[in-house]
């Protein structure tokens, strides 16, 4: 079915009525265009006195104002969330969203009523993102671990199976733990993992063998899953499920430089009398050169993708990514580089990450930014700050509220204008005064 970051609890969302016609509320058609609910909800309710431009491509499409109207309350039809999805997918300039266009890709492919309906089912392929979010943990240093229940959702194979692989079972170099031993997984790490969880890089290795290397054993599931990847590494994309990146728009192609290139045709025809004592060392400058690649490229790959909650643990994770990257295509310097990851690792584990009320709110129980600013306000935290300029917070912290938060500039863009705005920001550390999303 192809990739689908709408990782939100939409399922719920989704109603079929006695007539067979499909509903989404405000909030589910939000949640899977990656837009806000008021966005939504205020182009569907001012469809009369101001229409925006949302409302009159509604509009253009045969929906009439009262039909707006009737939407906002009562849920958005499946007609309809096709014309907001493309909209916020190609029509919308800056405010495009890649989850938007995600979803009109998947109409296009399967239908309105039929991507909608697998939505909706318990064992729908599109629903398998979405089911193994609650399986992911983020460790403090970034590593992103899934249960072994959700490794085995994702490969479509019984967790015993994989339970056999982590005990015992091919550790004499064969089968998964062969190639789980190839990226330095071995003996106690892997009967870690039934206990602890499967770290993203053995994920990746696990998904690979069940894919394409296990033989027989191999499923359609692990292809899909990869299928899923198929622009993201499995971090990345672990992150994605939990809410924790935004996934932009490439500004450009990145160009991966070919770094095994074929032989020429006169290569393939010339054979050469072999001379064993003049065969030359490695050149250490054509390895060099070779790592220096692979790290661009990945970096490269990774340029159009957010991670974390701030610019300075974006680009520590990245690097991270890029460099195993590295050892992994030239791995007579993966010791070398182990102190630098290590380094790295520390670093981002004692980084303190504020957060939008967007993605505290989707941490919280998957509630909105403006019930998220409001339960912020009651617990004390923090309180409007009236009479604010454009570029001023909304929001000012309290005292208590001080301690959890920092005021941090955003600088957004709009054509070759810069802006740059004051906004509120709050530390992981307030979800503990939360249970399930409502205020403890």
């Amino acid at each position: 079915m192809g990739k689908i970051v709408q990782f939100c609890k939409a399922a719920k969302e989704i109603n079929v009525r006695e007539d067979g016609s499909v509903v989404v509320s405000v909030v589910g058609a939000a949640r899977l265009t990656g837009v806000t609910t008021d966005a939504i909800r205020y182009s569907l309710k001012n469809g009369k006195q101001k229409p925006s431009k949302l409302a009159k491509k509604l509009i253009e499409k045969g929906f009439d104002v009262g039909n707006l109207a009737v939407m906002s309350k009562e849920g958005v039809t499946d007609e309809a969330l096709a014309v907001i999805a493309y909209y916020y997918g190609h029509q919308a300039g800056q405010f495009c969203k890649p989850e938007a266009k995600r979803l009109s890709k998947q109409f296009d492919e399967h239908g309105v009523r039929a991507t909608l309906l697998q939505l909706k089912g318990v064992e729908s392929d599109l629903q398998k993102p979405v089911k193994i979010a609650d399986e992911i943990t983020i460790r403090e240093d970034g590593v992103a671990i899934v249960s072994i229940r959700g490794a085995a959702r994702l490969a479509g194979v019984d967790k015993k199976s994989l339970r056999k692989h982590f005990s015992g079972g091919g550790l004499a170099g064969e089968g998964l733990a062969g190639k789980l031993a190839t990226k330095g997984f071995e003996g106690g790490d892997l009967k870690l993992f039934s206990e602890q969880g499967i770290p993203d890089q053995a994920l990746g290795v696990i998904l690979k063998y069940y894919a394409y290397e296990a033989g027989a054993h191999c499923t359609e599931e692990a292809k899909q899953t990869l299928s899923f990847m198929d622009d993201l590494n499995v971090r990345v994309w672990c992150y994605s499920m939990k809410g924790m990146v935004e996934v932009k728009q490439p500004q450009a192609q990145v160009d991966i430089p070919d770094l095994t290139p074929l032989p020429s045709a006169s290569d393939e025809l010339t054979w050469t009398e072999p001379t064993p004592e003049l065969s030359a060392a490695p050149d250490p400058k054509s390895e060099m050169d070779a790592l220096k690649e692979v790290f661009g490229a990945a970096m490269g790959m990774l340029e159009g993708v957010r991670i974390g909650g701030t610019a300075e643990q974006d680009k520590n994770l990245k690097t991270q990514a890029a460099i195993a990257a590295a050892q992994s295509y030239c791995p007579q310097f993966a010791e070398a580089f182990n102190p630098v990851l290590q380094l790295l690792k520390q670093a981002a584990a004692t980084k303190i990450v504020y957060l939008t009320p967007t993605t505290l709110g989707q941490l919280a129980g998957g509630i909105s930014a403006r019930e998220m600013n409001r339960h912020l306000a009651d617990m004390g935290l923090q309180v409007r700050n009236q009479g604010h300029a454009k570029t001023e917070p909304a929001w000012l912290p309290t005292k208590e509220g001080s301690r959890y938060s920092k005021i941090l500039p955003v600088t957004a863009t709009n054509g070759a204008d810069m802006t740059t705005y004051q906004c509120l920001r709050w530390s992981e550390q307030v979800l503990q005064m939360f249970s399930g999303g409502v205020v403890a």
